[in-house]
């Protein structure tokens, strides 16, 4: 707040008074604030109990971290936007795929255990474009997989994954997907079969969103 020039004219004389008014020059020193050992990127915040604006860090201040934070009551948003990559809740992963497609199943590369994913209900997206290789025109499969984790020790362990599937055309061709546990390798991979031979290699691309 600037300082103040006050000119009180009398009947005989002029008398210039200056800083009658001077105001202050920072927050401390007003009447209603107490400030103590100011840091950085700290904020004001009123205190009931003393009448008074104090200093605070963010976090004494009862503001949450937003890199762990815990809300209460109802929450919206304008939607998330791009998922974050990871294997989190709410995260994605995403796997390209070249192969030829057979009628037998067979390993994509997609293997879960060793730890990297954890166990979990996933949603699963597939795209397969590959019309050039005798399927289908940009038809996309969904579904809901169980997957493990943890090591495992059984080569008998398969489960298909029921799928469902719209797109562009698909040329009357169908792939499926299943989960199978090896016991060679200690873990659940994900195989793919169709019912039609590709007639050469084309990249499939799946997506699995941790829900659970």
């Amino acid at each position: 707040m600037p300082h103040e020039t006050v000119t009180v004219t009398q009947s005989v004389n002029s008398v210039s008074i200056t800083d009658v008014n001077a105001g202050v020059d920072s927050f401390g020193q007003l009447s209603d604030t107490v400030f103590t050992s100011v840091g950085d990127n700290e904020i004001l915040q009123y205190d009931a109990a003393s009448s008074k604006w104090i200093n605070q860090t963010i976090t004494e201040a009862g503001a949450a971290a937003l890199s762990g934070a815990t809300f209460t009551g109802e929450i919206t948003h304008q939607g998330l936007g791009s998922l974050t990559s990871g294997v989190g809740i709410d995260q994605l992963v995403t796997y390209v795929v070249n192969a030829t497609i057979s009628t037998t199943y067979s390993e994509t590369g997609i293997s879960f255990g060793n730890s990297r994913l954890p166990t979990g209900t996933y949603a699963m997206l597939l795209h397969a474009d590959d019309q050039a290789a005798g399927g289908g025109s940009s038809v996309y499969y969904s579904g809901l997989v169980s997957l493990y984790g943890g090591t495992t020790s059984a080569d008998d362990f398969a489960n298909e994954v029921p799928l469902h599937r719209s797109g562009g055309d698909d040329n009357d061709r169908h792939v499926f997907v299943r989960t199978k546990s090896s016991g060679i390798y200690n873990n659940v991979r994900i195989q793919m079969k169709a019912d039609y031979t590709g007639t050469q290699a084309n990249d499939y691309t799946f997506k699995f969103r941790r829900l659970i």
